[in-house]
C-alpha cells in the first residue's frame, strides 16, 4: 500500500492523529508484522491520541512496528492533511465509532454465489443500526448533481451522485470505507484489488435505472453498500445482475446495511423504487481494477 503524499514531512510531536484500520488483522499481521496488541490499541482508540501516547504504547508491548510503519501502512493519517475532519462528517470514527466494532462485537454472515461462474458476494450484519443511521445522516448532508449515466446509450437518462475522493489513501482512511475494503480482501484473496472509483448514489421513485457494466475493458469487482436506513419489500429498488449473456439472474434486496460484491463487468442494474417507498435508495459504491 502506497501513500501519495509523504505524511512525515508534516508531523511533530504532540500533534493529533486520525486512526483508520486499513486491512484486515490477518493480512496486516501476516505481511506488515504488525502485533496483535497494536492492533488492538488502535481500535479501541475512538478519539485521536497524540503521536507520544502511541510511540510510548509502542515500546510498552515491545512491537517490530515504528510509527513510520504505522503511517506507510495507512493505519495512522496525520489530522493536518486528514480531510474527514470536515468532509467526510459522518464517517469520522466521532460520528461513527461503531464502525470498529465488526472486529469483535458483529459477526458478519456471508452468502455466496455465482453468476456465469464469477463470484458474487451478499454480506449481512456488517454494521450495526448506529453506523447506518451516520451513513443515512452523511447522505442527507450531500450536494448530489444529476449527471449520472449508466451508458452512452442510455445517456438521456441521468441519476443522482455524489462523486468522494480519488486518492485511495484518503478514501481508505474514512473507517466505514476501510472496513468494506478490509472486506473486499478478505473475500478474493487470490487477487489483487486496487481500489480506483468511490460514488454515493440516491435514486428517488422516477429515477429509470438501466442495464450497464461498469467496465467495457476488462473484469472489475463492484462493492456495494446499501446505506438508507429502512427499506420495506414493496417498495422495490432490487439490485439485478445478470449473467454474461445479459439475461437477468440473480435480484438481491436492497437490505439497509448490505454489502454486495460482485464482478462489475457483468451488466447490471439498480432496481427504481416504487411509489410505496417514502424513502430514496442510497448506496455507497466502490469499484476497483483488478491487478
Amino acid at each position: 500500500m502506497k501513500i501519495v503524499t509523504n505524511p512525515r514531512a508534516i508531523i511533530w510531536p504532540g500533534q493529533r492523529l486520525q486512526f483508520a484500520i486499513a486491512e484486515s488483522e490477518k493480512k496486516v499481521t501476516g505481511v506488515m508484522g504488525f502485533s496483535s496488541e497494536i492492533l488492538s490499541f488502535l481500535r479501541n482508540s475512538m478519539v485521536p491520541t497524540s503521536i507520544g501516547e502511541l510511540c510510548e504504547t509502542l515500546d510498552q508491548v515491545s512491537a517490530p512496528s515504528r510509527l513510520d510503519d504505522l503511517i506507510d501502512a495507512c493505519l495512522l493519517i496525520p489530522s493536518s492533511r486528514n480531510e474527514l475532519l470536515k468532509y467526510w462528517k459522518g464517517f469520522r470514527i466521532s460520528d461513527c465509532i461503531s464502525t470498529f466494532k465488526p472486529y469483535g462485537n458483529l459477526e458478519p454472515v456471508v452468502t455466496e454465489k455465482s453468476v456465469s461462474n464469477l463470484p458474487l458476494y451478499v454480506v449481512d450484519n456488517l454494521f450495526d443500526s448506529e453506523c447506518i443511521e451516520s451513513l443515512a445522516a452523511w447522505f442527507s448532508t450531500q450536494a448530489f448533481s444529476l449527471s449520472d449515466v449508466d451508458c452512452e446509450q442510455t445517456a438521456f437518462s441521468k441519476h443522482w451522485v455524489r462523486t468522494l475522493e480519488s486518492e485511495s489513501a484518503i478514501l481508505k482512511s474514512v473507517p466505514t470505507i476501510s472496513w468494506i475494503d478490509a472486506t473486499c480482501c478478505s473475500l478474493l484473496p487470490s487477487v489483487k484489488l486496487k481500489l480506483v472509483e468511490a460514488k454515493a448514489y440516491m435514486t428517488p421513485y422516477g429515477d429509470t435505472p438501466t442495464y450497464h457494466r461498469d467496465s467495457e475493458i476488462g473484469p472489475t469487482i463492484t462493492a456495494l453498500l446499501f446505506s438508507h436506513r429502512k427499506w420495506e419489500p414493496d417498495w422495490g429498488g432490487e439490485l439485478i445482475i445478470c449473467n454474461e449473456s445479459g439475461e437477468p439472474h440473480t435480484a438481491i434486496f436492497p437490505k439497509p446495511g448490505r454489502l454486495v460484491v460482485f464482478r462489475g463487468d457483468l451488466p447490471h442494474k439498480a432496481g427504481s423504487p416504487s411509489r410505496l417507498a417514502f424513502d430514496t435508495r442510497q448506496t455507497l459504491v466502490l469499484r476497483y481494477e483488478l491487478q
